[in-house]
Order: structure tokens, then sequence, then C-alpha cells
């Protein structure tokens, strides 16, 4: 990785640990004077973020470490633990909150208040998840990061459950209805368990070294467009974390230019490993 990606991927850490420690607690600020159980769904939820922006900034140091003998491919692994840790703390979160809803849904004696202040909190907290969520996506696109991916998703879930309190707490205000608030609370936790299953399928294909098969066919395309012979060889494109890794499959008596095969893979992903093994 180069020091511009990895300038990148460091300063993108810090400003997730700082947004979430800034909406952490204005959420549980604002939950202490609504009393709302959409609105501390959404604190809990950043009180987590808080602990894995620590993790990630954890996860990311080491995955820079540079490759040795006993790790040839350097640390990615790393990172691609660190975002399986989320969906784990995620689902936990959302289990934990759907009991919540429901007690506050059967024994609802504590009515939300306060609205003015839970509308300036929520508008304030959607903004700020935007700006990250935008930041935090030009950065994917240059680095390919899989531990910034999964903090964009955490934030892109906030985003979505921020915007859906906002809306559930206006319907509370506008036509009293104190019984939407722990509805909206579990709409929100079930949204948030449905949706870490993609989260554990990349993080997953990294750990387990699953083929990439939209990255191989993309690979064997432009080896074919550069007079590469396909028919001796097989490509496999591992997940690897913000590493490309390659592995091409050769036959024993097969003739073919392994320089040229690693030059043109190199030329067209700047983050790869290409690696020749004969079957």
């Amino acid at each position: 990785m180069n020091k511009e990606n990895t300038r990148l991927i460091l300063r993108t850490t810090y400003l997730a640990i700082v947004v979430s420690v800034v909406l952490a607690v204005a959420k549980f600020t604002n939950y202490f004077f609504t009393n709302s159980m959409a609105i501390h769904a959404s604190a809990l939820d950043s009180l987590m973020d808080i602990c894995v922006a620590f993790a990630n900034f954890a996860a990311i140091k080491i995955t820079l470490k540079k490759p040795n003998k006993k790790f040839p491919y350097g640390y990615d692994k790393i990172a691609a633990l660190a975002a399986f840790l989320q969906v784990i703390l995620i689902a936990f979160f959302a289990i934990h909150l759907i009991q919540e809803c429901f007690e506050r849904l059967f024994h609802p004696e504590a009515q939300m208040h306060n609205f003015g202040l839970a509308f300036a909190i929520i508008a304030f907290s959607i903004i700020l998840n935007g700006v990250l969520i935008l930041y935090q996506a030009r950065v994917v696109k240059k680095t390919g990061s899989i531990v910034i991916k999964a903090s964009m998703f955490h934030y892109e879930t906030d985003l979505f459950t921020s915007v859906a309190i906002f809306l559930g707490v206006l319907s509370i205000w506008a036509f009293n209805v104190s019984w939407l608030d722990p509805i909206i609370g579990t709409g929100s936790a079930l949204y948030l368990l449905i949706s870490v299953v993609s989260l554990a399928k990349i993080a997953l294909a990294s750990i387990l070294d699953m083929n990439d098969s939209k990255k191989t066919e993309k690979i064997r395309k432009i080896l074919a467009e550069n007079g590469v012979n396909l028919k001796d060889f097989y490509v496999r494109v591992l997940f690897s974390g913000t590493k490309l890794r390659v592995q091409i499959l050769v036959n024993e008596n097969a003739q073919i230019d392994k320089t040229k095969i690693e030059e043109i893979i190199s030329g067209h992903f700047e983050n790869s490993v290409t690696e020749f093994i004969l079957q």
C-alpha cells in the first residue's frame, strides 16, 4: 500500500472516532431529555461505534506492517477479523434492542417529550453522518480498505435509522401516537440484524480465502485482451483485505510468460500480489 493510501485510511479512522464520540454524546443527551426509545436505540448504536472505531484503528495499524517470511501476504486478515467483530456486535445490539422495545410497547408508562430538542439533534446526526459517509466512500474507492468499508456500512445504517427516527418522532408529535416510538425502535433493530448478513459475507470471504468470481473474470478478460493464452492456466482471485491476491494455477508442461502476466495484472491493479502455483 502506498503512503497516500495509508494516510487516507488513518485519517478516515481518526475522523470516524471523533464523529462516533460526538454522535454518542449528542444522542445520549437527546435520550436523557426526551425519554425516547427510538433515540435510545440510536444512542446505543453510536456508543458501539466508538468501540468499533478504536478496534478498526488497531486493526489498520497492524495491517500496515510490511509482509515478512512468516506472513508473506501481510496482515490483511486482521482487518477482516475486525469487520467480522462488528457483525457480532451489531447482532448482539439488535437483539437486545428488540427486547427493550417490546418491554416499552407493553409497559408504556414512560412517554416521549421535549420534541424540539429531539428534532434538532436528530437533524444534526443526519448531517454529520452524511458528510462522513461521503468521505469514507471516496476513501474506499481509492484504497479498497475492507475496514473502512465496514465502518461506512455502520454509518450508512446509522443514517438510515436517523432518518426513520426523525420521521417517526415527527409522527408521534403530530398525531400523538406514543406506541409508535417502540415500533420504530424495533424496526431499526430488525434492519440492523438483517443488514449484517452482507457484511458477514465480505469478512468471511477474506478470512476463508474465497474466490472472487467477478474479479477473476475481469482479470481473465484483461489478460486475453493483452494476447495471453488462457488455455494453459487457471486464474483465481482471493478476497484479501486491501490487496488483490491473484493465483495463477499452471499446468506442468505449460509455457507461459510469468513476467508479462504479472506486469499486466499489476498495471491494472495497484495493490495486487500475483503468485504462480504448479498443478
